[in-house]
């Protein structure tokens, strides 16, 4: 009986050892994985730009079914993974911060989408060329304020990114110039 007894508070008490080391072990990797906060300007930049990232990519999809010309669709097709890639990143730095990310684009800038949804063809192509040309204009401009970002995991991603909306607007431009011909 007392052996029983012994054995009894000898398990409990590994037990408990137990939960409370599981229990230390996960505050710290909640500590570790939770980043300090992030100032406004950082949030309300990554915030924005995801949700211009998610028009980019709606738009992409697009060019990838409204175009005839081989060459916007591919463009359309590269646009859609480089922005994917971008707001997946996006997200993960907001919810790193544990902040709000949203996950889809906003219900206004769909409806503007499903307008353009009616042009088709050559139309279509030279439109959306002018548009994405301007966008990434925009957007480069953003990025290059935000280079030198107080957040460091902005200024990161900033910095990965700039050279890749950069080259998005050399192969629009390039396009524009070729079709409007």
């Amino acid at each position: 009986m007392i052996t029983r007894v012994a054995l009894t508070l000898v398990l409990a008490s590994s037990t408990a050892v137990a939960a409370s080391a599981r229990g230390t072990l996960a505050s710290q990797t909640q500590s570790a994985t939770v980043k300090s906060p992030m100032p406004s300007s950082s949030e309300h930049f990554l915030k924005d730009t995801l949700d211009d990232g998610f028009w980019e990519v709606e738009m992409a999809k697009l060019a990838q079914t409204n175009s005839n010309d081989d060459r916007v669709q591919r463009l359309g097709e590269c646009l859609q993974a480089d922005h994917e890639k971008a707001d997946y990143e996006m997200r993960s730095i907001l919810l790193a911060h544990n902040l709000e990310a949203r996950d889809k684009i906003s219900s206004a800038r769909m409806r503007v989408i499903d307008a353009r949804r009616e042009v088709v063809g050559h139309q279509f192509d030279v439109a959306w060329l002018g548009e994405m040309q301007r966008t990434h204009e925009a957007a480069i401009k953003e990025f290059e304020k935000h280079q030198d970002d107080p957040d460091p995991d902005v200024r990161a991603f900033v910095v990965k990114t700039l050279p890749v909306l950069k080259e998005h607007l050399d192969k629009v431009t390039a396009l524009r110039n070729e079709i409007e011909k």
